[in-house]
Formats: structure tokens, C-alpha cells, sequence
């Protein structure tokens, strides 16, 4: 599959690095660090699959994430809904 790598920079951040499907524009991977407090950087690896279209937009339904800290994170979908009518306090925060 050929893919597009591309580095991204923002100041004194650390880089990020992004992998997409050159014949989709699908994200297949990332790679970066997040700076945790003391500005110590945790390495985080995220892989993005099983694309599926839903009102024309294209939507990974299993995502991998993985760091030393916390092991892996796997996120599945079963099923994306649309026109949902919350309320605000859904949106609020409590403390």
C-alpha cells in the first residue's frame, strides 16, 4: 500500500508522525510523544483500521493506541448514530 509519511513540527513540542493511505486519505498510523508534567515526553504509537464510510465520511471503527505507562488501548466501534438530540447539560461539566 503506498503511504504518505509526514512529519509535523510545532515549536518546542516533539515531532509528530503520521502515515496515510495515499489512495484514501486514510490515517493508518501516528506516532509522537505528549509531554507529560516536568516535560517529560511519553512515546505514544496509535493504529487506525477497519475504515468504514458513514454519510460520506470515513471513520476508523478499531483504533490501537500503546505507551510504556498505560499498555495498549484498543477502541472498537459497533455502531456510529447521527442527529442525536442531547441536552446541554451533556456538554457541561461538573465538578
Amino acid at each position: 500500500v503506498p503511504v504518505y509519511v509526514l512529519e509535523m513540527r510545532a515549536a518546542d513540542l516533539p515531532p509528530q508522525t503520521f502515515y496515510v493511505d495515499a489512495a484514501t486519505g486514510d490515517l493508518l498510523r501516528s506516532e509522537g510523544a505528549v509531554l507529560a508534567t516536568g516535560n517529560v515526553p511519553i512515546y505514544i504509537v496509535s493504529t487506525y483500521e477497519d475504515y468504514r464510510e458513514i454519510d460520506g465520511i470515513r471513520l476508523p471503527f478499531r483504533s490501537t493506541s500503546f505507551n510504556e505507562h498505560n499498555g495498549r488501548t484498543v477502541i472498537e466501534l459497533k455502531s456510529v448514530e447521527r442527529n442525536l438530540n442531547v441536552g446541554e447539560e451533556f456538554f457541561s461539566l461538573k465538578p
